[in-house]
């Protein structure tokens, strides 16, 4: 897809043009201009060749059968299915590729995760995205196609009319491919169009940046004004391990990025969340537990900013050199940070048979 020269194609047009070209995009989801019947003929066939809507995308479908407790895997092109969660690899212009996640929840939500670049700068060891090196930041197009190429699958659901379907990207994370402060340009200007009533009309409180702790990029986004949710993958409770995993932090300390999260708090009264993967035999100690509660509670960090914290588990998804937690630890480690007082959720694992942690389905050939 490419909308880049949409508003050249369209600048001898009246201004209405722009607009019905707009609503056809974001809010009717066609995929080919000769859909847009408002157009003549000949607009319609030069909007196809200079501005096409083609989303080039292999997809892989996930879906939990309550039947046997079995999982239906199925790869094609372009498809539909009944499924709990799907991903997709797009292939960009230049012949790069992408990944996205669309999650369905149960409570009607549709969440999808976008990539924010094309690979990623940072080298997180248990990340497969970081595997692939940095190759290029995602323009705004490129972001905003994630999610139009799932508005166009809710759609088929939605007419396929597949039982429990509902119509429609409610909610958009920013924790796909890349750091998106590391692009932090055109990741905020995909934000305020995904929020923007005449395109996605998506809530601001529904839309979650996740960063690896670019303290920068922190400072630059408490001062949007936008009630974003805002997250921070932690994934250790200290220095020395967490840059082992992550190298961004010789950088970035927890203190430094801790710092910087209780301005964003101070600022914007927004809860925080910190990403934690558990990862077995190397942040899943009883003693990591301990000391994450510790983190959590630092007493030189304001009591209304702490207030704020919370944890979010996540069971990691093997890539290869490291493995998920055992339950017996994670409960352990859950058992800890409750006593401890610790504000945690642990996130449902959508898709780990579809490769949904980042990277994975990109570098898969």
């Amino acid at each position: 897809m490419d909308l880049e020269n949409l508003e050249k194609i369209l600048e001898n047009e009246p201004d209405f043009r722009l607009k019905q070209a707009n609503e056809a995009v974001f809010k009717k989801y066609i995929s080919d201009w000769s859909d847009a019947t408002f157009f003549t003929k000949e607009l319609r066939e030069k909007l196809n060749k200079e501005c096409p809507l083609e989303i080039l995308a292999e997809t892989l479908f996930s879906k939990n059968q309550k039947t046997n407790n079995t999982h239906i895997l199925t790869t094609v092109k372009n498809g539909v299915s009944g499924a709990d969660s799907v991903k997709a690899k797009i292939t960009l212009k230049d012949g790069l590729e992408i990944e996205t996640v669309l999650m369905r929840h149960e409570d009607g939500r549709n969440t999808v995760c976008v990539s924010s670049q094309v690979g990623c700068p940072l080298g997180c060891l248990f990340c497969a995205t970081g595997k692939m090196g940095f190759k290029r930041n995602l323009s705004v197009n490129e972001i905003l196609e994630q999610a139009i190429f799932f508005n166009r699958y809710l759609k088929k659901i939605a007419l396929s009319e597949v039982e429990g379907s509902s119509f429609g990207v409610t909610n958009v994370t920013f924790m796909g491919m890349g750091e998106p402060f590391l692009n932090y340009e055109n990741v905020l200007k995909a934000i305020r169009i995904l929020n923007d009533k005449n395109y996605f009309n998506i809530g601001v409180r529904s839309i979650s940046v996740s960063t690896a702790g670019i303290v920068e990029g922190i400072e630059k986004f408490l001062k949007e004004g936008l009630q974003l949710n805002l997250a921070i993958s932690l994934h250790a409770p200290n220095n020395k391990l967490r840059t082992e995993l992550m190298p961004i932090s010789k950088k970035y300390s927890l203190e430094k990025v801790l710092s910087a999260v209780d301005n964003y708090i101070l600022a914007t009264k927004r809860k925080v969340m910190f990403e934690y993967v558990l990862i077995k035999d190397v942040n899943d100690s009883k003693e990591c537990a301990e000391e994450l509660a510790k983190l959590m509670h630092n007493p030189s960090t304001p009591l209304r900013t702490r207030k704020l914290y919370f944890v979010n588990l996540i069971l990691y998804n093997a890539t290869g050199t490291f493995k998920p937690s055992t339950p017996q630890r994670v409960e352990v480690f859950k058992k800890i940070l409750k006593k401890s007082g610790v504000n945690f959720v642990q996130r449902y694992r959508f898709g780990d048979d579809i490769k949904a942690a980042c990277g994975q389905f990109a570098t898969s050939k």
